[in-house]
């Protein structure tokens, strides 16, 4: 058959026009028109087409061009149906020929690397997807699968030449590329049509949600909602119910730009639950409803009506841990109605997620409306209750701020105790007080008065109190000065205080001074008198205490107890503290005893001491006045008398100097002097005592240099070594007297050959009274004060006094008298 036949065009002029024919036009309808007009033109070709591949329909549509400048027709071919078209449709990129005409599929894709063809082409080969395409069922796997990538098929019909067949699979990936930039266009034009349709849509939606929103009345809020669709979404009529107890009940009723209030004699009186009605199953559903003519009620006059309810998140969907919102966390308020009339259109269904959107505003702003309401009502009644909260906190005998943030109120004693104004800030509050606010308790003191301090904190709520304590401080202040002047009575009393019930178990114990007991305070806790006091002590102590108990009355007792070897006094007195309880008030009255038996002691010895010599005296002074004894005789009479009256008054001496070292009226009256005279004066008067006691007695007394001291009290002080150490010393013994230089003082020592002192009487020689029991019984005479004056004297010198001795050898008394640069007085 004869063919017309066109020249082609070389190949670069070629591409150069396909090109141009691609960019003429960005619509997918123009540019695949300028397409196959210019393949024709410049291939020489009988006829072209494009066979488009839709989805939906799973069919191939072509736009086909029959010669130059000839009009395009449209086919549609079945893609499930047999034909070249649908052959070429999975056919590699350099399609097929089929008696000269070429059919190409358009791919816009590269091929597979390595030559390897396209999955879908030699799909028992290549296919990994399951279920696995084949060449019997790839019409139906292949276009759904994610590798695939055709779009159509190219068809040129015609006599071409070698060179113009090897452009034909670089036109048709030209023509994917064309084709997918002209969808693409195409899209983005739609959706920016879709956008500004929606955007002038959501400027309605945003001006009328302003508008409602600011409404907190719920007939203003229904009323605007109504008009405002009527007028900006050309509604006919809109009729408004409110939900009242599951009950919906109609409102208001805009139609044809007039308002109806049909509140109280509506029409519309539907249960929610169990009715048909389409109002009340978009109630129940949450979600709008559209209803036909026929669904409606018989007086309304319309093609079709859709119902939209009014909601807003139910109070259980605020509670914390609630998943995201659900249909059924929307509470229903009401339902709005929209129609177009009996003479207009159906209501379109995309334009009801506006009216919904609107719904749901109004359903905010209703629920606004009834918080603010329900807020009104409590701020009325909160302020009652804090008129009430301030007039009983103005009453109350604690200082009281309340601060919610950082502003509150204080009460009178606040006012008063920190000069405060009834409204108060956190600022004007003093910084000492910033501790109470964070729970910490503080005491203070606020002109003159004590006050302890607690705050608390509830959330934005801090209350701080004011508790006066001036009382209790004051009362605190007595009982720690009670307490003080107690405890120094207690150190003051030398006394041990036990609390003990009425079986004699100790309960307490305090003592000012640890007392010589063999065991420790603490060791009396608990146990019994029985189980501390030896039997008699203890039976002592039960019996008084027995009887203070029953009697009511102070009983004193005694006892002693052997504590470190020595046996000790003690003085207890008991008394009722309690109905089953006692106090015992236990002395060591041991001193007190030894001072007692010292001084009997003192004066049966100090009678001895004055009736020996005064019988001598009164003895021999009668002999005398009898005129009968010789010259010589009476002259020994007299000198007798003499050393026993001397000997009685150093007696009275020192009884006076005692008594004048215990007043603190003891003096010494120092003078340089040369102390070697007093000394060899002193040995030359115990002469006579050595040679009748047949003691042998050695002097060693050096010159000595000056020194200033009272030559009367040192030799009173040589005088009571020397009697002692004749007194003490046996016949045929020996008693010393040296003196000595020992650096810058002069060391005197008187030393015998006595007995000696034991260790355990020594500490008692040079205190008043002091004997040792050697001396009491062997019946040394003696009262006691010869040492104790004598340390006195050596010590108001400037010196010291002491004793070394050793039981069976002897004993010597050593005392030191500092030397002074003192010229001697002249002879």
């Amino acid at each position: 058959m004869f063919r017309w036949r066109k020249a082609p065009a070389e190949p670069a002029a070629v591409m150069a026009a396909l090109h141009e024919a691609l960019l003429s036009d960005v619509e997918l309808k123009p540019v695949l028109h300028n397409l196959l007009s210019a393949t024709t033109r410049q291939l020489g070709a009988e006829r072209a087409s494009i066979f488009l591949y839709h989805p939906a329909e799973q069919n191939l549509r072509g736009e086909v061009a029959s010669g130059v400048n000839q009009t395009v027709t449209t086919i549609t071919l079945p893609l499930s149906r047999k034909g070249p078209v649908q052959e070429a449709f999975f056919a590699p990129p350099e399609g097929i020929a089929k008696e000269g005409d070429y059919l190409l599929p358009i791919v816009l894709q590269a091929a597979p690397s390595g030559g390897n063809p396209y999955c879908w082409v030699t799909p028992e080969r290549s296919c990994t997807i399951s279920p696995k395409a084949t060449k019997l069922n790839r019409a139906l796997v292949c276009p759904s699968c994610r590798h695939f990538g055709v779009m159509g098929v190219l068809s040129l019909e015609g006599q071409f030449q070698e060179g113009t067949r090897e452009l034909m699979p670089l036109i048709a990936r030209s023509t994917a590329l064309a084709v997918r930039n002209a969808r693409v266009y195409e899209e983005v034009t739609e959706s920016r049509a879709r956008l500004a349709q929606r955007s002038r849509q959501l400027e309605l939606v945003s001006a009328l949600s302003r508008q409602v929103v600011r409404n907190l009345d719920l007939g203003a809020i229904l009323e605007t909602l109504a008009v405002r669709l009527h007028k900006d979404f050309g509604y006919y009529r809109v009729t408004v119910a409110v939900n009242q107890n599951d009950l919906l009940q109609g409102f208001l009723t805009v139609k044809e730009g007039q308002v109806y209030s049909t509140h109280g004699h509506s029409r519309i009186h539907i249960p929610i639950q169990g009715s048909s009605d389409p109002m009340a199953q978009a109630a129940r559903l949450r979600r709008p409803v559209l209803a036909t003519k026929g669904q409606l009620p018989p007086w309304v006059e319309s093609e079709s009506m859709a119902f939209v309810p009014i909601t807003a998140f139910s109070p259980t969907f605020l509670e914390p841990g609630k998943p995201a919102q659900t249909q059924t966390d929307m509470e229903v308020l009401g339902v709005v109605a929209v129609d177009h009339g009996p003479k207009g259109t159906e209501v379109a269904v995309e334009d009801l997620w506006y009216v919904q959107l609107l719904c749901n505003t109004a359903g905010v702003a209703i629920k606004n409306a009834r918080v603010y309401a329900e807020q009104a009502r409590l701020s009325e009644a909160l302020a009652l209750e804090r008129s009430k909260l301030t007039e009983a906190l103005e009453q109350m005998g604690d200082g009281v701020i309340v601060l919610e943030e950082d502003r509150g109120f204080a009460n009178r004693l606040a006012r008063e105790a920190l000069g405060l104004e009834r409204e108060v800030g956190l600022g004007d509050l003093p910084d000492y007080l910033y501790p109470a606010l964070e729970g910490r308790e503080l005491e203070v003191e606020l002109a003159g008065r004590a006050f302890s301090v607690l705050g608390t904190r509830e959330g934005r709520l801090r209350v701080l109190v004011l508790h006066e304590i001036t009382q209790r401080k004051l009362a605190e202040q007595a009982i720690r000065e009670s307490e003080a002047r107690n405890r120094a009575i207690l150190q003051a009393i030398p006394d041990m205080l036990f609390v003990v019930n009425q079986e004699g178990r100790i309960q307490e114990y305090k003592s000012a001074r640890e007392e010589p007991l063999s065991v420790p305070g603490q060791f009396f806790l608990g146990r019994t008198l029985s189980e501390v006091l030896p039997p008699e002590a203890a039976n002592r102590a039960m019996e008084a205490l027995h009887t203070a108990l029953t009697q009511g009355s102070l009983l004193f007792f005694e006892y002693q107890i052997r504590t470190d070897g020595r046996l000790r006094d003690y003085e207890g007195r008991a008394v009722q503290i309690a109905p089953q309880q006692g106090l015992l008030i236990i002395r060591d009255v041991t001193p007190q005893k030894d001072a007692e038996r010292i001084k009997s002691e003192f004066i049966a010895a100090v009678s001895h001491e004055l009736r020996t010599p005064l019988a001598a005296i009164m003895g021999f002074a009668e002999l005398l006045t009898s005129g009968e004894i010789p010259l010589e005789e009476g002259q020994e009479f007299l000198r007798i008398i003499y050393d026993n009256g001397r000997r009685l008054k150093n007696m009275v001496d020192n009884l006076l100097d005692s008594s004048r070292l215990e007043a603190g009226r003891f003096e010494v009256y120092k003078r340089p002097v040369q102390l070697e005279e007093t000394l060899r004066g002193v040995a030359d008067s115990f002469t006579g005592v050595a040679q009748l006691s047949q003691v042998e007695f050695h002097r060693e007394i050096p010159p000595l240099p000056p020194v200033e001291a009272d030559p009367d009290r040192i030799g009173q002080v040589m005088g009571n070594l020397l009697s002692n150490a004749f007194k003490f010393t046996p016949k045929g013994g020996r008693v010393t007297l040296r003196a000595m230089l020992e650096g810058d003082s002069l060391k005197i020592e008187v030393e015998d050959t006595g007995p000696g002192i034991p260790e355990s009487e020594r500490s008692r020689l040079f205190q008043r009274y002091g004997r040792t029991q050697s001396a009491v019984s062997r019946g040394v005479s003696g009262t006691g004060l010869g040492l104790y004056i004598s340390k006195a004297i050596v010590e108001a010198h400037g010196g010291r006094i002491w004793v070394e001795s050793e039981v069976g050898k002897g004993t010597t008394f050593s005392l030191t008298l500092p030397l002074h640069a003192a010229q001697p007085q002249p002879a």
